[in-house]
């Protein structure tokens, strides 16, 4: 029986071409339409890619063994079809985008540091606002709540600004400020920017809650640029606008898009980046074909896939 190759995304000639000269004796299909999808995905052993995965997934006939998604995060997929990834292998895109998503943090965090978003405003009215005693990076102290392969290369590119840089995630959960080791909860006080790169899992729901926020100081930012549900957005909120927080820029949102009549446009010292540090890609190449197309060859020759996802933990 032929053995086939579904792709959810518009590839071009050249992708096609490594992916046949990988496995000559595959079918390979790809779609974008719903309906096609799941016509397609009946018979498919291998899905490369996300568009209309969760809906098709109940249709296909039990042939599937492997599914590569285009996005680091596996939260949808599990809530809206795990029951039907039993034995399934699944693998993700991190790594990917590791580049894009930490350039798109330091911009975020640069912007609230240098209030340009105060600036945009005054220009938007035509004011001109010289601000006054903007304060530097240098020394600053940075934690990274998330430190996988995101959150260190947002490390390494925040380092040359001079920060003192700090990673935990669910298994590092204490490091040391001027040589003293605590909990991570405990240093929150001298934290002067919060990064999260979490992603959601039923550990992470709310990791960085309304305690976490109380204890940084009034001066600290809060940045966010892994996945909304690892913040309790409401408590930030409120704390905003008592000015309890300086400043936050969320990538991520609970409610997107987010409709125009939202109250949270308002909160001035809030700056919303509507899901863009990774941009949407819509035409090929695609930057997640390499990695899809080493781990194809993998398959076929029975090594060990990279990235490969945890489905009962979520990453």
């Amino acid at each position: 029986m032929t053995r086939t190759l579904l792709l959810l995304y518009k590839p071009d000639s050249a992708h096609v071409a490594r992916l046949n000269a990988i496995g000559p004796e595959w079918k390979i299909l790809y779609t974008t339409n719903p309906a096609d999808a799941k016509e397609y995905i009946m018979n498919a052993e291998v899905i490369m890619g996300n568009y209309h995965l969760s809906e098709s997934i109940p249709f296909n006939n039990g042939s599937l063994k492997w599914i590569q998604t285009n996005s680091i995060g596996i939260d949808f997929i599990k809530k809206k079809c795990g029951i039907y990834l039993d034995n399934i292998l699944l693998t993700n895109a991190r790594g990917v985008f590791d580049d894009e998503i930490s350039e798109h943090t330091i911009a975020l965090i640069l912007l609230l540091q240098r209030k340009l978003h105060f600036v945009r405003d005054a220009q938007n009215h035509h004011c001109w606002h010289r601000l006054e005693n903007l304060m530097l990076l240098k020394n600053k102290n940075v934690l990274i709540v998330g430190y996988g392969n995101l959150g260190k290369a947002i490390h390494q590119k925040l380092s040359v600004f001079g920060c003192k840089i700090f990673g935990i995630n669910t298994s590092i959960q204490s490091f040391f400020i001027n040589h003293e080791e605590k909990h991570w909860r405990e240093h929150l006080p001298y934290i002067d920017i919060l990064i999260l790169s979490l992603p959601f899992t039923n550990l992470t729901r709310n990791y960085i809650g309304e305690i976490e926020l109380k204890k940084l100081p009034k001066t600290a930012f809060v940045v966010n640029v892994g996945r909304a549900e690892t913040l309790d957005e409401q408590a930030l909120f409120c704390l905003l606008r008592k000015q309890e927080i300086a400043g936050a820029a969320l990538d991520v949102l609970n409610d997107e898009p987010l409709k125009s009549n939202h109250d949270i446009w308002d909160i001035q010292n809030l700056f919303i980046s509507p899901h863009m540090a990774r941009s949407k890609e819509t035409e090929p190449p695609y930057r997640f074909e390499k990695l899809f197309e080493e781990n194809f060859e993998r398959y076929l020759y029975g090594k060990t896939l990279l990235n490969i996802v945890d489905i009962e933990k979520g990453y």
